[in-house]
């Protein structure tokens, strides 16, 4: 699980670049208790975009490839 919070009050994409050797091939979306919320988010050469609201986590559970 990827954990992320905006503290700047500013809504708006957050592009997050994962560690070179973490190979996942996807991002779901997820509420703070980890049931997922939405649509697979597909990362693509270690990088994906998520939309972050003002002071507001957002958390995704990360795939890895098989």
């Amino acid at each position: 699980v990827l954990r992320l919070w905006e503290q700047a009050g500013r809504s708006g994409p957050c592009r997050v670049r994962l560690p070179e050797g973490l190979h996942a091939a996807q991002a779901q979306p997820c509420n703070l208790r980890g049931q997922p919320e939405g649509d697979p988010i597909r990362i693509n050469d270690g990088w994906f975009e998520v939309l972050l609201r003002p002071f507001a986590p957002s958390s995704v559970i990360l795939h890895t490839e098989h």
